[in-house]
This record gives C-alpha cells, sequence and structure tokens, in this order.
C-alpha cells in the first residue's frame, strides 16, 4: 500500500476507507489536545529543545505545539478556530483569537485567582494555587423570562473580525497535506444554557420553565445558523471537518432523559447540521459529547453528526468497543476512544497503557472510521513514560 499524506489519511477514514495507518491527533480538536504541564514534561522526557509552552486554550490548559514535536509524532490533524469579533472590547493584554494565547477572553486577577471573561460575559477563574483549569464562576443570564432573552447584549455572529486570516489559515494547513478541523465560539445548545445561566438554574428551567428553554435555543441556533451563513459565505476553501458538540450525558448515562434530549435538542441538531452540509458537502460534521451516549447515538446518526468524540470507553456501555464499532461503525466515524484517561494512561503500566492501545485500535480501525485520539484531553497527572508507551503502541498496531 502507497504511503498517504496526513490529509489523505484522514479523508480516507472519514469517509469509511482504511489508509495505510490509522490518523493520529493530538490536538486537532478543542478535545484531543494535550495540557501544557503534561505537554512541557513530555518535551523534556523526549530530549526536545527547551522551548517556552504556548497556550492554545487557556481555559482547558491546552498547549499549542510545535513543529519538532508535531513532525516526530507524525500528527495528521491540525486545528483552526475563528477569531474574535472585531466589536468585543478588549485591551492589548487580552486575547483577540484561540490562536492567540487561547480564548476570545478579557483577563484579570487578583491574589487568589486568574479570571477569564468571553465574549458572551460569562466568567471564569483558576486558582494559583495548584490550579489547571478555569472553572465557571460568573453565569450571567439571571433571568428566567423571554425578555430577558431579547435584551441580553448577545455577540454579533456576523461581525468581520471573526475572519481574519482565516482563509489564509486553512489553505495553509490543506498545502502542507493536513487534515483540518475549524471550531468557533458558539458551540452546543445545552451548553451555552448551562455557561450562561449556571447548572442549576438552567436545571430547573429545562425541567419547569419550558417556553424560557425554546426561546433560549432558538437564540442560540438563530446565532449559529447567522453565524455559519456569513463565515460559509466568505470562505474560499473549506475546512475539512467542523467541530460542533454538546455536553448531553454524563459517567452512567444521559444526564437527561431521552424524551427531553429529543424535545428540546433534537430539534435543533436537526436544523442545523443539515444546513452545514447543504453550505459544504465534502465538510464532516464532528459531534463532541463525552460519557455514556449509547442510547443518545441513533439520535445523533438521525440529524447528520458524522463523527463522534471523545468516544469514552470508561463510561457505562461504552467499554466494549467492538460491539460499538459492529453497532454503529457503518454511520460514524469513533473520533478518541484510543486509551482511556481516567485510569489507564494517566494511572496504569506502561504495559497496560500499550495493551489498551492495541486492543482499541483491533476494536475500531477495521474498515476505516477510526481517528487514533485520548479520551478527551490528555491531563497534566500523565507521566511521560505512558504517553511514550501510547505512542509506541500506536506505531505498532495501527
Amino acid at each position: 500500500m502507497k504511503k498517504f499524506t496526513h490529509r489523505e489519511r484522514v479523508l480516507y477514514s472519514l469517509n469509511h476507507r482504511e489508509p495505510d495507518r490509522v490518523p493520529f491527533d493530538i490536538n486537532g480538536t478543542g478535545c484531543s489536545g494535550i495540557h501544557y504541564e503534561a505537554y512541557s514534561k513530555l518535551r523534556d522526557y523526549l530530549g526536545l529543545p527547551k522551548v517556552p509552552i504556548k497556550i492554545a486554550e487557556k481555559c482547558q490548559g491546552r498547549a499549542e505545539l510545535d513543529e519538532d514535536f508535531i513532525n516526530l509524532w507524525d500528527l495528521d490533524i491540525m486545528a483552526t478556530y475563528v477569531g474574535a469579533p472585531t466589536k468585543y472590547n478588549i485591551n492589548e493584554k487580552d486575547s483577540r483569537s484561540f490562536e492567540d494565547m487561547g480564548a476570545i477572553s478579557k483577563d484579570w486577577e487578583d491574589e487568589n485567582y486568574y479570571y477569564s471573561e468571553d465574549i458572551f460575559g460569562i466568567v471564569r477563574r483558576k486558582p494559583k494555587k495548584y490550579g489547571h483549569y478555569y472553572d465557571f464562576y460568573k453565569h450571567p443570564l439571571t433571568g428566567d423570562n423571554i425578555e430577558d432573552i431579547k435584551n441580553y447584549s448577545w455577540p454579533d455572529p456576523t461581525d468581520p473580525g471573526m475572519l481574519e486570516n482565516l482563509n489564509d489559515k486553512i489553505k495553509s494547513l490543506q498545502d502542507k497535506d493536513y487534515a483540518v478541523t475549524l471550531a468557533t465560539w458558539i458551540v452546543g445548545s445545552l451548553w451555552n444554557l448551562m455557561a450562561l445561566q449556571g447548572y442549576t438554574r438552567g436545571n430547573i428551567n429545562l425541567a419547569s420553565n419550558p417556553k424560557f428553554v425554546d426561546a433560549f435555543l432558538d437564540k442560540i441556533l438563530e446565532i449559529e445558523l447567522q453565524h455559519w451563513e456569513f463565515v460559509f459565505n466568505n470562505l474560499t476553501v473549506m475546512p475539512d471537518v467542523i467541530f460542533d458538540g454538546d455536553d448531553l450525558a454524563g459517567q452512567d448515562g444521559p444526564l437527561f432523559s431521552l424524551d427531553m434530549i429529543n424535545r428540546y435538542f433534537k430539534p435543533r441538531y436537526k436544523i442545523l447540521y443539515p444546513y452545514l452540509k447543504k453550505k459544504s458537502p465534502k465538510t464532516k460534521i464532528l459531534f463532541h459529547i463525552c460519557g455514556a451516549i449509547r442510547d443518545i447515538i441513533p439520535m445523533l446518526i438521525e440529524v447528520g453528526v458524522d463523527c463522534i468524540n471523545p468516544v469514552q470507553v470508561s463510561a457505562k456501555g461504552m467499554e466494549d468497543t467492538k460491539k460499538l464499532k459492529k453497532d454503529y461503525g457503518s454511520d460514524l466515524v469513533f473520533w478518541g476512544g484510543g486509551i482511556d484517561t481516567q485510569k489507564i494512561l494517566n494511572k496504569g503500566t506502561t504495559v497496560q497503557v500499550k495493551d489498551e492501545v492495541k486492543r482499541r485500535i483491533e476494536d475500531l480501525s477495521p474498515g476505516g472510521g477510526f481517528i487514533f485520539a485520548a479520551v478527551h484531553n490528555i491531563e497534566p497527572d500523565v507521566p511521560p513514560q505512558n504517553l511514550i508507551a501510547m505512542w509506541e503502541a500506536f506505531k505498532e498496531y495501527s
């Protein structure tokens, strides 16, 4: 078999065909990266030159990977992101784009915390002592009436600043034969509800205030459609994958009844994803959804999702990846599931790591439709020798 380019390899897999080897992803999406602490330790362990570690996205602490590492580990996928609206009021010290030190945000600090406010007005904070991530701190949409939604200061989904250098970034990466994903700052119906309202208020409204929730989700869908129409109408080169998603499940199953998921979220997905495919028929839809999602998968297929990530193999009903592949592999690409990050990659032996990688590749790769990535981002507690074991096993079995 001929040796494929990075992009050819990914496109083959996305179309359920077997390339020369399984595509390998670290940092090709916002949820398949590596924390800057783990990346720094890994570079040292590999003997790579000392360089300042840049942050690709501050809230999750994802590192921006350097070219020497990308080439050494032969990565196949690169991420691009829509930038910040020019009307967003930020100063010189704050972040204009995802690539520019990691999130679209206004930043400040006090004695104990670092703070970050995004373009929706959501505030997160990270402890200065022992802090690894930014957690929600302030949820700005405090009202529960439809008027509160109408009067909220929503970001402009058609601001020209969002397109700054976007065509050049996509084209440059594809010219280097990488597959390219594209994400934006408007992600997920449920996610936005919880981020803007908080988990307590958001869940109460889901259960008891359907008119408000419908109005809210319709507003998010309206912004998404306006935004993607604007982006696609101004793109001269299309990404290979669009990254979207929602957090509908937990460790043991869906966070809500399937009736509630089908009532609130499915109808909006069923509008958004076919619309995206109409605008760019060859671009695949990658849906990020953690947890025990087996019961949700048929709905995702129905609304037009092409790939799911991160394939959380430690969650209930997700352990048997061979059966997942048998049941859904003809319809879905499994983007992730390469190795469990809750118990094995961070706490297992190198032998356990290699056995896990071998098993997941054997289960998920036949017939294509598999992108190897760890289950979600690689966390700061992962020892570098386990990452080396993962890489070595991938090279041996992929």
